[in-house]
Order: C-alpha cells, then sequence, then structure tokens
C-alpha cells in the first residue's frame, strides 16, 4: 500500500515522461455530464483497494464518502457551477489525465474532477484525488493525490475542497476575461489554500508540497493580473485597492 501511494503522488508531482512510468488508460465517460453551457464539476466512484467492496457494509462506507465529498463540492462552489455524479468513472492513475482528457474536460466546462479511494474495507485511511482543469495550463500536470489517515474526518473538514473548488472557478473566470469576478475566487482559493500547505508541511512528501506551493505563486501572478484588469473598469470596487512594496496587488487578509 505505501508503494501504491508513492507511485500515485510520484505521478501527480512529475512530468509523465519523468513520472513513475504506469500505463496511460482512457477514462470512460461520465454518466452525467450535464449541460454544456455552465462549469461544473465532476464527482467520480469512491473504490476501495483490493477489491474487496462487495459486502454491503463496505459498500455503505464508500457511499457515505462519495456523499460527503459531494455536499463539500455543492457547499464549496456555491452557485459557481454543478456537481455532477459521474457513476463508475475513476482514474486508474493520474497519468490518466493526459492533455487530451484536460482538452476533453475542458471543452465540456469541466473545472474539477474528484475521486476517492480506502486503501482498505477495515481501514479508516485512504486519498482524494484532483484534476484541476483550467489551471492545468499554468501549472501543469494539476493533478494531486491528497493521503489522508480518516478520509470521513477529512471530508466533514472539506478544507482541501473549500480551496480548490474556488480556485478552479477563479481560474476560469480569469481565462473567460470575466476579471472581476475572478478575483474574490482566487483570492477565496488562495487563502484556503495557504492554510491547507501549512497543515500538511509535516505529513506529505515535500515535493508534493512543493507542486502545491508553485501552484499557489501562478495564481497570485494571474490575481494580481486579475486586479491590475478589473481596476481599468470605471466605477470598480478595486479601485481603491493600493499596491504592496513590490508594486504587486495581493489579497486583503
Amino acid at each position: 500500500m505505501i508503494q501504491k501511494r508513492a507511485q500515485w503522488i510520484c505521478s501527480a508531482i512529475a512530468v509523465a515522461a519523468v513520472g513513475c512510468g504506469t500505463a496511460q488508460a482512457q477514462l470512460t465517460n461520465c454518466m452525467d455530464p450535464g449541460p454544456r453551457d455552465v462549469f461544473k464539476i465532476f464527482v467520480d466512484e469512491v473504490r476501495v483497494t483490493g477489491g474487496s467492496a462487495g459486502s454491503a457494509r463496505v459498500q455503505a462506507r464508500l457511499q457515505s464518502i462519495h456523499t460527503f465529498l459531494s455536499e463539500n463540492l455543492r457547499a464549496s462552489s456555491g452557485n459557481n457551477g454543478s456537481v455532477r455524479d459521474c457513476g463508475k468513472r475513476y482514474p486508474n492513475d493520474p497519468s490518466d489525465f493526459n492533455s487530451t482528457e484536460f482538452d476533453g474536460l475542458d471543452n465540456l466546462r469541466v473545472v474539477l474532477e474528484v475521486w476517492g479511494v480506502l486503501d482498505g474495507p477495515a481501514k479508516e485511511s485512504g486519498s482524494l484525488g484532483f484534476a484541476l482543469v483550467p489551471a492545468h495550463s499554468i501549472a501543469p500536470p494539476a493533478v494531486y493525490v491528497i493521503p489522508s489517515a480518516n478520509l470521513l474526518n477529512s471530508l466533514r473538514q472539506g478544507r482541501q475542497m473549500s480551496a480548490f473548488a474556488p480556485l478552479v472557478f477563479g481560474i476560469s473566470q480569469y481565462q473567460n476575461r470575466s476579471y472581476a469576478a475572478a478575483v474574490p475566487l482566487l483570492c477565496a482559493g488562495t487563502q484556503q489554500l495557504n492554510l491547507v500547505i501549512n497543515g500538511q508541511s509535516a505529513l506529505v512528501d515535500p515535493a508534493f508540497l512543493s507542486s502545491q506551493q508553485d501552484l499557489v505563486r501562478k495564481v497570485r501572478e494571474m490575481t494580481d493580473k486579475a486586479i491590475r484588469e478589473a481596476r481599468k473598469t470605471a466605477g470598480s470596487p478595486f479601485g481603491q485597492w493600493t499596491p504592496s512594496s513590490d508594486g504587486t496587488f495581493v489579497c486583503p487578509r
């Protein structure tokens, strides 16, 4: 199990050509992709390692995790997009999210895809996987797998979803040149992700943390540009913001 988790994390933070060498496989289509004209989040199946998900008790645990995951994503998304149940869709490896897959998700206006796995039918530990679709162009590979000692407790806290959901919606608004709408989402996501990074600093691989810190740096640059563009609109509330000592605009604390 330790070796398998290491393979997941390696794939999540490395370029495919330098990664762990796992084979790519095409993902099945989402069961309920929703309308094409709205932003959306795909929630994939939650599985258990070892193929021991046949009992009713284990199936109930997996369904509970899936329900918590969907509810937290809806809460952290607000009115910015729709959360879709993708049925049996599930990545076997982070490298399944290649450029072709990301392009297909982007065409469907999917901003985030999430899945989960329990380490075993009798264990509380597991991991959550996140594919940040609009971040793929600024901080590739933009696929993260977050281990957790207690998956349900992590979902009840909802910290990671509270960061990633606003971030991807904000990046999408920025890429669509809706700068005023992008700024509060980028600010909320960055602040939450900083809390997550600080909380994880003693728990996960340093290279994995470095990849998330790189994402924060890229989003900060994007936020600065979004504020500058939003300030050009007459009457913009961002017109009263003043730059920091290095001349860049940052989110208020």
